[in-house]
């Protein structure tokens, strides 16, 4: 038997095989295409602070080839076009889906945090008529509609909140398809911020009384309590303003955005100690980068508290680092 007829019957009982499990399909969002153009379009598609994710579920829906096409729809409704794709079966016959998420993993291993809280700004009755009608476009009972009706109804949501009430990760909710929609599309209506923020007071609840001591002090001046016209976040380098925004407090935020982009260098001279440790800490951590972006689950969990806590402890030994230098310059002066 001569080899292109070998071959060919092998590719018949493949074909086979695939007909009977209903798999063996490529895809690029809800277009079906060959195993090369989805691989290619994979390993072209690059954006940076994203990665590639595998992922068999969507919104504690499994993913199986009887139900790709309801499955599909909501992939792309929670990820957006373009960032979905199906590169084959599993070993077990079911669809292998990935998905391009963005990366929390900054250079050097330090974590950039996503905004997790979000609440409308301005005119209310406008805030509320922009949310009404961009959930308009979302199938009731997804994440991003319950997100918008949340604001709509609330004025404000907060994710880490909501993960722990539903159980399930802030990325359902917090993903490159609701960042486009709450920090592009409304943002004239929606600001954010980065990590848990309380709720705000209940106007109703009764008043503490107040010591006839702490009445008699002058009263501090609380930062929170100020309004301000200027929102801005230095993970995803954006900014949000009102038209009563000063340039300074513009300049500010900038400043900010720039400053956190710019990694940190150190200056010579300093203590050498703290500059050993400095050395130790910053190794470990590129190490301890190494392995998170091969994990998944709950060790990717665990090494990220890792890796915020080292990023915490590198930022203290970098003022530690710059404060011995100042000491230094004094005790010169001084002699």
């Amino acid at each position: 038997m001569k080899k292109n007829r070998i071959i060919q019957i092998i590719r018949e009982e493949i074909e086979k095989v695939v007909k009977v499990s209903g798999g063996g399909k490529y895809f690029i969002g809800a277009d079906e295409v060959s195993r090369e153009d989805v691989l290619e379009y994979k390993y072209k598609t690059k954006k940076s602070g994203y990665r590639w994710k595998q992922t068999n579920q969507v919104d504690g829906t499994f993913i199986k080839w009887d139900n790709i096409e309801e499955s599909m729809k909501m992939l792309l409704e929670k990820y957006g076009k373009g960032n979905v794709i199906i590169t084959g079966d599993t070993n077990g016959g079911d669809p292998v889906v990935g998905v391009l998420v963005k990366d929390q993993l900054a250079e050097g291993g330090e974590i950039n945090e996503m905004a997790t809280f979000y609440k409308t700004k301005g005119d209310k009755g406008a805030a509320k008529a922009a949310l009404k009608k961009a959930k308009e476009k979302y199938k009731v009972g997804t994440a991003l509609y319950n997100t918008l009706d949340t604001l709509e109804k609330k004025g404000e949501i907060d994710y880490k909140a909501l993960s722990k009430e539903t159980g399930k990760d802030v990325a359902s909710y917090n993903n490159p398809k609701s960042r486009g929609v709450l920090e592009k599309d409304l943002a004239d209506f929606i600001e954010f911020e980065v990590g848990k923020r309380g709720r705000k007071a209940d106007p109703n609840a009764p008043k503490k009384v107040k010591s006839a001591k702490k009445e008699k002090q002058a009263p501090k001046k609380n930062k929170k309590d100020e309004k301000s016209e200027i929102s801005y976040s230095t993970s995803s380098g954006t900014m949000t303003t009102t038209k009563d925004a000063t340039d300074k407090e513009i300049k500010k935020a900038t400043k900010a955005i720039i400053k956190s982009k710019t990694p940190r260098k150190l200056k010579s001279g300093g203590d050498t100690d703290i500059k050993s440790k400095l050395d130790t800490l910053i190794t470990d951590m590129k190490a301890k980068a190494k392995e998170y972006k091969e994990s998944e689950g709950a060790e990717r969990e665990k090494i990220t508290k890792e890796l915020k806590k080292m990023t915490t402890e590198k930022t203290q030994l970098m003022d530690k680092y710059d404060d011995s230098i100042s000491d230094m310059d004094k005790n010169q002066e001084l002699n």
